[in-house]
């Protein structure tokens, strides 16, 4: 991503804790690894179409949970259902969360 097409957003949740958030909306292979600055696997959300066009370029990913694309998706069952896979493959409150597209992964 270059310098004009992502900005960092920080923020904290106590004291101790500092959270970091990387918008933009380009995916260039092999510049995008500098999005990851603290450790902690990556986990990625996106919807079907999108994923099997950019997933890929992420490089490796603890897990990708694919939901469907389009409005009917838009459901609290379909969130709970994302945050039961992310819980079923392992993530931890010190990994990251790609959500890889927009419209319904945007959205949950």
């Amino acid at each position: 991503m270059s310098n004009r097409d992502q900005r960092a957003i920080r923020g904290g949740r106590g004291a101790d804790r500092v959270e970091h958030v990387h918008l933009g909306h380009t995916i260039d292979e092999g510049r995008h690894r500098h999005c990851w600055p603290l450790p902690g696997r990556r986990f990625c959300v996106s919807d079907r179409s999108v994923a099997s066009l950019y997933a890929e370029r992420l490089g490796d990913l603890a897990t990708l949970i694919e939901v469907e694309p389009g409005e009917t998706a838009k459901t609290m069952a379909e969130a709970e259902r994302v945050l039961r896979d992310l819980a079923a493959a392992g993530m931890t409150r010190e990994d990251h969360v790609v959500a890889l597209g927009g419209g319904v992964v945007g959205d949950i």
